[in-house]
Order: C-alpha cells, then structure tokens, then sequence
C-alpha cells in the first residue's frame, strides 16, 4: 500500500493518537536539548499510528507525523526500548518542524544581581 492511501485513510481520532513528547523528538532528530513547552491540550504537532503492536508493555509500530493537520513525517518504532526512526516528507517538511520546536524552547534565566551604571557608584 503506498503511504499517501495510508495518510488517506488515517484514523486521526482522539483515540487513535499517540502522546507525543516535543523534548524527545527533539533531542532524536534536531540534536535540540532544551526543554521545549508542551501542547497537552491543544497540540499542533501530533502523531497517529496507521500499523501498532504490543511489545512487552507498549504499543510500538508506525505513525504519520503531522503539523498543523499537515503531514510531514512516518516515524517508526520496533520495539519498546527502541527510537523512533522519521523519514521526512520533504525538506521543507522538516524546517517546519525544526522551526516550531524551537519556537518551544523555554529557556530560564538565572535570577541575577543588576546594577543601574548611570547612578552613582560610591554611595
């Protein structure tokens, strides 16, 4: 079957949804280890599986990446303590998703000590 009936056909139900975490994929495919703001709620990058199995305790297989209700990967996952493997629908797809990961990063700053320089110094 070739993937665009895949995509097609998709089942893109609540149910059918896999909880995707913005942290691990970006750390597997963007090489981005900060943490990033999790969608919970409303999340505009989701994954559905189109293939699943259960392997030991979790449900592996493949799945169609989408942005937007745009779709822009296949990931794929062996088994339970395997990564999840993408293949990219296009270059383009993926600056996408690279520039939406990043626009997730939520960096802290450390609490410092600031000085006002046009105020006297000895005091």
């Amino acid at each position: 079957m070739k993937l665009q009936k895949i995509i097609e056909s998709l089942d893109k139900s609540e149910s059918n949804r896999k909880e995707l975490c913005y942290t691990d994929l970006a750390q597997g495919e963007f090489n981005i280890y900060d943490d990033l703001d999790q969608d919970w709620d409303n999340p505009r990058l989701t994954a559905y599986r189109f293939k699943e199995w259960l392997c030991t305790d979790t449900l592996v297989g493949g799945t169609i990446l989408f942005l937007d209700d745009e779709p822009v990967a296949q990931g794929w996952q062996n088994g339970r303590k395997s990564y999840v493997i993408y293949h990219w629908f296009s270059q383009d797809a993926y600056g996408k998703v690279l520039n939406f990961l990043k626009s997730k990063i939520m960096r802290e700053y450390p609490r410092i000590k600031t000085i006002d320089i046009t105020e006297d110094f000895f005091h």
